[in-house]
């Protein structure tokens, strides 16, 4: 897949959502998929913002995995989100199963 602004090669990847590599075996779809998603989550290439009141943050979710992390226990957090709309499809593929 290409980003669809930028043009650059990219994997949409989704470790809550993937479920298969069209055209591969279900054992080297699985073994593929845990490879990607073990990079793709590896903590050492995480970004942590460190919050602090007014601040706003943007981000690419075609090309970032996030959630909300560093909420202590009873504190309230506001967020407010915003999404720009596009020309192009956007969501889960669900076509045939892995063989």
């Amino acid at each position: 897949m290409r980003h669809p602004e930028s043009g650059r090669k990219m994997l949409h990847i989704s470790p809550l959502f993937a479920q298969h590599i069209l055209g591969l075996e279900a054992a080297a779809s699985n073994d593929l998929l845990g490879q990607l998603i073990d990079h793709i989550t590896d903590d050492s290439l995480a970004y942590y913002h460190d919050w602090k009141n007014d601040e706003l943050v943007l981000w690419d979710n075609f090309r970032t995995i996030h959630s909300a992390e560093g909420v202590p226990q009873g504190e309230s957090r506001e967020m407010h989100r915003t999404t720009i709309s596009a020309t192009y499809e956007l969501g889960r593929y669900l076509g045939p199963q892995a063989a």
